[in-house]
């Protein structure tokens, strides 16, 4: 008997971005800046911001525990249920090796505790898996809310530097509309520097 679902707790940390980098354009906030001879634009890489960040790292790492911490717990559990099968198969060995020689109320008394050892891996099972889905559900959340959080302090250090520097408007870099984008309007580097400062 083993257990059926597996447990795929990666790090899945950057995957919903997309629809926050289609909200970095801030031409609404900069449209008046805009002249018409020059117009001033930047891109952001988010998630290189996310995952080189001190604050990036730190919420990577906090994940990550939590994820080492679940695992384990998880093949415990799993160790936990092969002793338990291990058990059941040893007992239902020694019935059918018995069972000419065994009283009625012996043989009866080893059918209960049979049953009774196969009731008690069944609902194990069913609090592992439990377990799991619970465990993922959370893991889920945590990284949602840290990657909310993050991106929130990251998108106002943007528009603080772009109405600061003049830009008229900053893009996403990894944006699928974005085709093309000179390393120099790169200002990833900055944002994290001032991310990095403004958490100290």
């Amino acid at each position: 008997m083993s257990m059926g679902p597996s447990i795929i707790l990666t790090l899945v940390f950057l995957g919903s971005l997309v629809g926050w980098a289609q909200h970095l354009v801030v031409g609404e906030a900069w449209a008046g800046q805009a002249t018409s001879t020059a117009l001033k634009m930047g891109i952001v890489d988010l998630d290189r911001a996310l995952k080189e960040s001190a604050q990036g790292k730190q919420a990577l790492a906090t994940l990550k525990q939590f994820r080492d911490k679940v695992v384990k717990e998880i093949n415990d559990k799993r160790r936990q249920k092969d002793s338990m099968e291990a058990s059941l198969r040893d007992l239902q060995t020694e019935l059918t090796a018995q069972s000419t020689v065994l009283s009625d109320a012996a043989k009866r008394d080893k059918e209960e505790t049979y049953r009774r050892r196969v009731r008690d891996l069944r609902k194990f099972i069913d609090d592992a898996n439990r377990f799991i889905e619970e465990s993922e559900r959370e893991l889920r959340e945590r990284e949602a809310e840290l990657t909310s959080r993050l991106l929130r302090e990251l998108l106002e250090i943007i528009r603080a530097i772009g109405k600061e520097e003049g830009f008229t408007v900053i893009f996403e870099r990894n944006d699928r509309f974005l085709l093309y984008a000179a390393d120099a309007i790169d200002l990833t580097e900055k944002i994290i520097k001032r991310f990095d400062t403004a958490r100290r």
